[in-house]
């Protein structure tokens, strides 16, 4: 240590600062029972709910009807209740209704005797990524049927001249498998 540490009341302030000034995600504290209890401003932002109009409910409003009804939110809750934490992705809902896909990490906090005094969660929007992903793979699996069945030999390469990819035609071609010259 440097010898430098600051006071129980400075953490707890320069804490409440980090977690307001988290405009990319949802952090939110909920009781045992899953009612929210405190709303930052990236929840606003990611939702459009304002902590006067969330903040007293179950976390419950935050998830997609089908996943409310079948108790998705006293699932994860028991998730994190039992091993500490849980993260998974699923899919929430903005106050006007529309859903997003969520990034959702949430955390068993617990008193010095070890009973259950609530939760912190933390959700991040990643639709746009999980978006761009599945672009990207369907994109890799269209290249790939087209390599499969283009009449003619073809190699795809990088700037360095190493081999991508490689057509069956090529295979047929050269006589080298695609698996052993690709790289």
């Amino acid at each position: 240590m440097n010898g430098r540490s600051i006071s129980a009341d400075r953490l707890g302030e320069e804490l409440a600062l980090l977690v307001e000034s988290a405009a990319d995600r949802a952090i939110l504290l909920l009781d045992p029972d899953g009612v929210i209890l405190s709303w930052n401003r990236g929840g606003e932002l990611l939702t459009g709910w304002s902590r006067e109009e969330i903040v007293g409910q179950h976390v419950d409003r935050l998830y997609a009807a089908k996943d409310a009804e079948a108790g998705a939110a006293t699932s994860e809750l028991a998730t994190a209740a039992e091993r500490g934490t849980s993260r998974r992705e699923s899919w929430r809902v903005r106050k006007g209704g529309s859903e997003f896909l969520a990034d959702v990490s949430t955390v068993a906090l617990r008193n010095a005797d070890g009973s259950l005094r609530g939760y912190g969660q933390s959700m991040v929007d990643v639709t746009s990524r999980k978006a761009a992903e599945q672009m990207l793979v369907n994109s890799e699996s269209h290249v790939r049927s087209i390599l499969a069945t283009v009449p003619s030999a073809m190699i795809v390469i990088d700037e360095r001249g190493a081999i991508l990819s490689f057509s069956a035609a090529a295979e047929r071609l050269f006589g080298y498998a695609g698996a052993d010259v690709i790289g």
